[in-house]
């Protein structure tokens, strides 16, 4: 059996509270990378080798919980800034994945994903999508 490995990372963004978003970040297990060229106000941030978290361990209960990852990084961003949020990965040769997410405060988030290149294909070439075989296994 093999392992998922990703690579994530985001834009540069600015964010309302700098010391509660690092705290926020640090706490996910999140590389934060501060500054873009000399403005030291705006923030990246890099995602741990399983992509961006999905859980987080809860003290008070003992157990790991689902979280929605999106709504928390959305409740820091500036009023006006959007976070890219990129990730590629694999296990092993089984699977490729690659998605990119849009988020932005009192926005609805935009998601792509490889995966949609089948429903696309199968619009543009005229054929039916389950004659596409899946990259897979």
């Amino acid at each position: 059996m093999s392992n998922y490995y990703a690579t994530a990372r985001s834009n540069y963004f600015k964010v309302k509270d700098i010391p509660g978003f690092k705290e926020w970040a640090q706490g996910h297990g999140l590389e934060v990378f501060d500054g873009r060229g000399k403005d030291a106000t705006f923030f990246a941030i890099g995602g741990t080798e399983s992509g961006w978290p999905s859980s987080a361990y809860n003290e008070k209960t003992g157990e790991c919980e689902e979280i929605d990852f999106n709504a928390e990084l959305q409740a820091h961003l500036a009023d006006g800034q959007v976070a890219i949020l990129m990730e590629g990965g694999a296990e092993a040769m089984r699977y490729v994945i690659g998605i990119a997410q849009a988020i932005m405060p009192g926005k609805p988030v935009l998601t792509l994903s490889l995966q949609d290149i089948y429903k696309i294909a199968s619009e543009q070439f005229e054929v039916d999508a389950a004659t596409i075989s899946a990259c897979e296994y």
